[in-house]
């Protein structure tokens, strides 16, 4: 995709339930505001029939979707915006406090909780191929991706990997100043390239940060959809069996 950063299928994985997670049916990127006429050609042949957007109502009014004019998928998409805090200055310290707070708090997140709840509902209840976006396609997306994956029975080192190639683009020139109008809504400043850059990658002891939450505070995988997403035992073997071959 020439004007989607991060876009990618998720799926190919190898399950420990057996077989392997099914490959053009799940997707995952950064916001589609600059998406090209060739980028709305091919979301239209992906036929999606679901788009989870897990960014807040202002990073939505900022920058809005573009779609191919065919588009008729669900649509399920943050309701609550942040409180507004002072703009403040962003050292590259200050920068990787925020996403390591960020992967330790995103379980707890309420409104985030209830998009992944809407979700995976959705995968229990409907056949289709989704996306799953958010403003750059890394943090929150990125939980999502992993929260599925764990799901769906792939190794941890699977997920990682997949996690991992947000960093393929983190550093290009054209993206970074892409991304800084997009930062300066989310933070209320302007942020130097340094800082731009750290935001924008991933290290894999972030996710291993969350997962670790997700075992400790939350009981495991199993329990953290059953107990916090609220899904039945019936619902996730449904969702396992139409998102795996």
């Amino acid at each position: 995709m020439l004007g989607i950063k991060n876009f990618r299928d998720f799926g190919g994985f190898p399950s420990s339930c057996g077989g392997r997670v099914v490959s053009g049916a799940l997707y995952r990127s950064g916001h589609l505001a600059n998406a090209t006429e060739a980028d709305l050609d091919q979301l239209a042949r992906l036929k999606l029939s679901l788009v989870l957007d897990l960014r807040r109502p202002a990073e939505q009014a900022a920058q809005p979707s573009r779609w191919p004019d065919t588009f008729t998928a669900t649509r399920i998409a943050g309701t609550v915006d942040e409180e507004k805090t002072t703009p403040r200055k962003f050292s590259v310290a200050s920068a990787q406090q925020r996403l390591t707070q960020f992967y330790q708090r995103i379980l707890y997140d309420l409104e985030q909780r209830q998009l992944a709840r809407q979700y995976f509902h959705w995968l229990s209840a409907n056949k289709g191929n989704v996306l799953i976006h958010c403003a750059a396609g890394k943090d929150r997306t990125g939980v999502v991706a992993a929260l599925t994956l764990l799901l769906l029975g792939v190794h941890r080192d699977d997920i990682i990997a997949d996690f991992l190639k947000s960093n393929d683009e983190a550093g290009d020139l054209q993206y970074i100043s892409k991304m800084r109008e997009s930062l300066r809504h989310t933070y209320g400043t302007n942020l130097s390239d340094e800082v731009i850059i750290t935001l924008k990658q991933v290290k894999p002891e972030l996710l291993v940060s969350m997962l670790n939450i997700l075992d400790e505070d939350f009981g495991g995988v199993e329990r953290f959809f059953i107990d916090t997403l609220e899904l039945r035992p019936g619902e996730l073997q449904v969702i396992r069996e139409k998102l795996l071959c």
